[in-house]
């Protein structure tokens, strides 16, 4: 049988969260809504954690702003698995959404797996851990006026999506332990800064509630559709399947948003559906934002300075005898995180970091998407404790590292150095969208600060694993993969935050150029560190909602 596929969504949810761009815009209805006050374009991970707090900062403060809400997605409730990353150089060789929601909408020279289409984003895939940027792990490269309000905001952010101090499982204690007493000089371990509930739900040895942007939103958008259903008077809404393509503006504000619905263009313009001194947020990742501020408004430094993370994973077993552990409990999981350093060029310093996931498991590897999951798999558990070892541990240790940056305020339409990351916008006519719309080009390389970087984590992640045993030669290392540099979902830093001049976005993440309009996301970034962007970004778009309201 043949269900039909609903606009709003990948269910029958979509009616509950979402609004047609008709009824949210309503030019000619008979209750037109006012004028609003600030469009978020994007809502995945970030751009949904900034209309959150846009819309509650602003309740708070008393105000009845009105926020809308566009993203080119629509709502999934459902995650299947990332789609693979693949090399896609034309819109001749793109093979399209895969797996409902996951397309590849620029082109490049590295395989990527590209964005996910729904509401939410990636962060209905992600696998939870939020560690922060530190002194040590490349936060003092960052502008001093930034580094003050993230320092201010990371314990808020953290409060929000769950991440406590509390060791999460019962292998955790043993881990963090041994592996602090095995590590060396400039090496530290700490608890797994993971986004998840960490009390243990009654009856069961785990939680499955980790942190989705999208269970954030749904709850404020249902919050504000009780308290006022008419549309016209909302203050939060929602449009899917709406494609912004340009922002159009006066060489100093944004006028208006170029859109396309349904395939068909529309506008809304200052003075019509937007009020004098609306703001617009753009969150469509780090590499779309780029392409649509190339699109709208070009300027110098804009598309540099490309970031992403090495990435490997280590495969180990180790007896249970030599971690000095006592019988099975019902179900055996552990985290940890040790921090590390590495001397390249020049006498810089460039991070990494292991994140070491354990389990009394020899069905499948551990990984914390499969143990922190946001919907409830009451099979999924009987499946991990009918397949646990009495006599073996088996760990991962993802290792991630920080790729270089180059913040040089290049023409966007170059010349371009071929020995640096960047972002551009593609002249081929193959690579068109929505028309005249012209696609990101994304131009991703190691140099050989990247390579020492990858050698000593992947020599740390083998060197700690064989030191937490007894005896280090009843470890086997099974395998260590080095993953794709595109693969890690980690691009960051083409709209670099700074002082006017030498960068693209100042300290709130607003453009220098074009004064009504900000980015959220890790796009912002100044240096990627080897932390998990996912914070951090959360942090600068937390900031970025106050002080748009703020102006309102």
């Amino acid at each position: 049988m043949r269900l039909e596929q609903p606009s709003f969504t990948g269910g029958l949810d979509g009616q509950w969260v979402c609004n047609s761009w008709v009824d949210a815009i309503n030019p000619e209805g008979p209750f037109p809504g006012a004028p609003f006050d600030v469009i978020v374009v994007g809502v995945g991970m970030h751009g949904g954690y900034c209309a959150d707090k846009i819309y509650r900062f602003a309740r708070e403060d008393g105000k009845n702003l009105r926020i809308l809400m566009l993203d080119a997605g629509s709502l999934l409730l459902t995650p299947n698995e990332p789609a693979s990353a693949r090399t896609v150089t034309s819109n001749l060789n793109d093979p399209g959404r895969q797996e409902l929601v996951w397309g590849y909408p620029w082109r490049s020279n590295e395989a990527f797996p590209g964005l996910a289409f729904c509401i939410g984003g990636r962060s209905l895939y992600w696998g939870g851990w939020a560690p922060r940027l530190t002194s040590s792990d490349g936060l003092e490269d960052w502008p001093a006026d930034v580094k003050a309000h993230l320092l201010l905001n990371y314990p808020k952010v953290e409060e929000d999506i769950g991440i406590t101090a509390a060791l999460h499982e019962p292998l955790s204690a043993t881990l963090i332990s041994r592996l602090a007493a095995a590590a060396g000089p400039g090496i530290t371990v700490e608890a797994a800064p993971l986004a998840v509930q960490s009390t243990v739900r009654p009856g069961g040895p785990f939680s499955f509630d980790r942190y989705s942007s999208a269970n954030l939103l749904i709850k404020a958008v249902r919050e504000d559709a009780l308290r006022d259903p008419i549309t016209a008077s909302r203050q939060l809404l929602l449009v899917p399947n709406a494609n912004v393509t340009r922002l159009l503006h006066d060489g100093t504000s944004v006028t208006g948003l170029e859109v396309y619905v349904d395939g068909q263009r529309s506008t809304i313009r200052l003075g019509r559906e937007l009020k004098p001194n609306f703001k617009v947020v753009v969150a469509t990742s780090t590499i779309e934002s780029t392409r649509l501020a190339l699109n709208s408004f070009p300027v110098n430094g804009m598309g540099a300075n490309l970031m992403a993370h090495l990435r490997s994973d280590t495969l180990v077993t180790i007896p249970r005898s030599e971690l000095g552990l006592g019988p099975l409990s019902e179900l055996e999981i552990g985290m940890a995180l040790i921090r590390g350093d590495v001397q390249v060029s020049g006498g810089k310093t460039h991070h990494f970091h292991l994140q070491v996931t354990a389990a009394s498991n020899l069905a499948g590897t551990p990984d914390s998407r499969l143990f922190f999951k946001n919907f409830l798999d009451t099979d999924l558990l009987d499946d991990l404790i009918k397949a646990q070892s009495p006599d073996t541990v088996m760990m991962v240790i993802c290792a991630v590292g920080e790729l270089s940056g180059d913040r040089s305020m290049t023409p966007p339409e170059g010349p371009k150095d071929m020995t640096k990351s960047w972002v551009d916008l593609t002249s081929d006519p193959n690579n068109l969208e929505f028309g005249d719309t012209r696609r990101a080009w994304v131009n991703l390389v190691m140099n050989s600060d990247d390579a020492m970087v990858g050698l000593a984590m992947n020599n740390a992640a083998i060197s700690l694993a064989k030191s937490i045993a007894d005896n280090p030669a009843t470890v086997v290392v099974h395998s260590q993969r080095d993953v794709a540099i595109g693969s890690c979902h980690h691009e960051a830093g083409t709209l670099f935050m700074g002082s006017p001049g030498s960068s693209v976005t100042d300290k709130n993440g607003r453009f220098h150029h074009i004064n009504n309009v900000f980015v959220a996301g890790p796009a912002l970034f100044s240096r990627i560190g080897s932390a998990n962007p996912s914070l951090t970004a959360m942090a600068l778009a937390r900031n970025t909602a106050q002080v748009i309201v703020n102006s309102l």
